[in-house]
Parts: structure tokens; sequence; C-alpha cells
């Protein structure tokens, strides 16, 4: 599948955003808790270029059998995946970027972790347990899964989920406002 990436739009749809607080009114179901750690520099850019330009190269099938090979070895992936189909059109294996550390120092026990965005600053919100959480996040650029499989559900009626397995990191392919996670 070939993907044209407006890198420019999806810039200025960044630039134009504002952080989001944490949600308003939020609930949970289960055993979900969520911490804010905000003001983090943004790094992940460069490894959704990376993404976008694979997807130019790697066919569905190709991403399929590598997500296969990688579940198989245990191997983290960083997967791409087009927010208005839910196709995986990449999949690279993962490699945190520096400021990773620094927020697993804050998010500790491996919760998921969904990263927003606004310009160059990113807020890391991260979800321990496991359950359901609503409230409202965006513009998220990533969904990491950490410990257990995550979904991150968006669109008007929540008709859209993203999920990552445990240890694999999904990018978006446009920011999204994500309305829901659930863990399990």
């Amino acid at each position: 599948m070939k993907i044209r990436h407006a890198l420019g739009a999806v810039a200025a749809a960044l630039i134009a955003s504002a952080l989001v607080a944490a949600p308003a009114s939020a609930s949970t179901k289960g055993s979900i808790t969520v911490e804010q750690i905000p003001g983090v520099i943004q790094n992940d850019l460069e490894q959704r270029d990376e993404l976008f330009a694979l997807a130019e190269e790697q066919s569905p099938e190709e991403v399929q059998q590598l997500l296969a090979e990688a579940a198989e070895a245990h191997v983290p992936m960083d997967i791409l995946v087009d927010v208005e189909t839910g196709v995986q059109i990449a999949a690279t294996p993962s490699e945190a970027p520096i400021s990773t550390f620094a927020i697993d120092m804050k998010c500790l026990d491996n919760p998921a972790k969904l990263t927003v965005t606004a310009g160059a600053k990113e807020a890391v919100y991260c979800f321990r347990g496991t359950g359901t959480y609503t409230g409202t996040w965006g513009p998220a650029i990533k969904l990491s899964a950490g410990a257990y499989t995550t979904t991150a559900w968006y669109g008007s009626s929540l008709q859209y989920g993203v999920w990552a397995a445990a240890g694999n990191t999904q990018y978006f392919s446009s920011p999204v406002t994500v309305k829901k996670i659930t863990r399990s």
C-alpha cells in the first residue's frame, strides 16, 4: 500500500493545537489509573517520518510477516497504522528515543503511554492497570502498550480502535482525539 505523507499539513495541525491537560471528567471500569507527564521535548516525528518512508516500500503482506516474526521472537515493534482504515501500513523494530528513558523513570511498572503533542512539545499520559478509562486526550500521535494489550478508541462514536500488543508501539498516521483506553 502506498501512502503520501503531507508533513507540512501535519506539522501545521500539531503547532496549531494546544496540549491537553488531564481530562476534566474521567471514569474508570477496572483498575486503570492515569498520570500526566507534561512538557517532554518532542522527538517522535523522526520515527514517524521513517515509518511513513517505509510505508512507501513495504506491502501489507510484508508488514504482517514482520509483525508475525517479531511476535514469535518477542521483539518490540514500532508500527504505523492508518487511522482511517485501521490497516497497519509500516513496521520496524522499536528504537526507544532518549526522552523515553526520562519518561520511564516517572512511569514505572510498564504502563501504557499515550503521547499527545502541540508544536515541539509532548505530554505523555501513563495508564496503569487493566480495564477501561474514559476521558479526552489529543492530538494523540502514539500509543505504547506497556505490559498489556492496549487499545485507544477514537471517532465521534468511538467507532475506531487502534490496539497495540504488549510491548509494541502504534504511531497514528495523523493525530486523533482519544476518548477511551482499554487494557487487558
